[in-house]
């Protein structure tokens, strides 16, 4: 029969089950786990990057506290997260904690600790560090599927990964220095078009980082490339049917942001069919009726960034479209 050890950690109360078969001295065994969550504890307050990792490292390892090694793993990379934000942080100590809770990502992360990086880096003003990690936590979904993710969690990454892409390739001046999604090994498009992102059921619109000129349905060079990406993962799912949806900022009348929209959903539908996409493409334009969601970016933006998002096309995906 199994016993259950309580462990407190700041409020949050663990339960971990351990068999009587498994351990002879379950008494001294919660005792040790404790200890080591003690010491979590204190390499925390003492902001001890060294110190914590390795009472990470040791209750993973342990034969009870191992069981919580993920919840303890993500508190990890959280405590660098927070040191390396904080004002007081070194610069020397603010790259040591990002390299670090990087490592520990890349090797047992899941979306939500890969997520946390990218809010950190876009924070921090590094928006190309911040997309690649989102879109590291969009690949996650896929292939560590082991931490569930709502709709509206795989919605709130597809809007940060396209403000960060945006607003860095705004600022980068060639096309050569461009921030591209990535891709597979078998050199399919990836991250925010990554194929299998939603089921069947799902409906979600991807909020493509296509740019226009202000007042224009022109495409700036950076919006033409990322309409150059949507039509390569348009061919490579094979998708019978491309729906599509034109948005404006607030500033004009609405009927002026409508006919916009309008009129920019439907350069990106004929710049679609002139590379060769062969879905249908369905269109609709919405005006400034619906902003972009800036609610779930780590930062306050600018009203500038709030109306450059605003100026967009969106993929909606699920259902028939896909």
């Amino acid at each position: 029969m199994g016993t259950c050890v309580m462990i407190p950690l700041k409020g949050i109360s663990i339960f971990l089950i351990v068999t009587a078969a498994g351990l002879a001295h379950t008494g001294a065994a919660a005792g040790d786990c404790a200890a080591l969550v003690k010491n979590f504890e204190r390499a925390v307050a003492k902001k001890s990057i060294d110190g914590v990792r390795r009472a990470a490292g040791d209750i993973a390892e342990d034969i009870v506290c191992g069981e919580a090694a993920e919840q303890f793993g993500a508190k990890y990379v959280a405590f660098l997260i927070t040191l390396a934000e904080d004002p007081s942080t070194s610069l020397t100590e603010q790259k040591k904690a990002l390299a670090a809770a990087e490592e520990r990502t890349i090797i047992s992360g899941t979306w939500k600790t890969a997520a946390t990086i990218g809010d950190a880096y876009l924070r921090l003003g590094e928006r190309a560090s911040a997309f690649d990690w989102y879109e590291r936590s969009l690949s996650f979904l896929k292939s560590r599927p082991g931490t569930p993710a709502t709709l509206a969690d795989k919605r709130a990454l597809l809007l940060k990964a396209s403000a960060a892409k945006s607003f860095e390739n705004e600022d980068l001046p060639t096309q050569n220095q461009w921030l591209r999604s990535t891709r597979g090994l078998d050199g399919r498009i990836e991250g925010m078009y990554l194929s299998g992102l939603i089921r069947e059921v799902e409906v979600l619109s991807v909020p493509l980082p296509v740019r226009f000129f202000t007042n224009e349905s022109r495409l700036t060079p950076d919006g033409d490339a990322a309409v150059k990406e949507l039509s390569d993962a348009a061919n490579e799912q094979a998708l019978k049917i491309l729906k599509l949806v034109g948005h404006a900022d607030p500033r004009g009348t609405a009927e002026h942001n409508l006919e916009l929209s309008r009129r920019r959903v439907e350069a990106v539908r004929d710049r679609l069919k002139q590379l060769g996409v062969e879905a249908q493409i369905e269109v609709s334009w919405e005006g400034s009726q619906q902003p972009f969601d800036t609610s779930v970016l780590p930062y306050k933006p600018s009203q500038q960034e709030i109306w450059a998002l605003d100026r967009r096309v969106e993929w909606v995906r699920g259902g028939a479209a896909d």
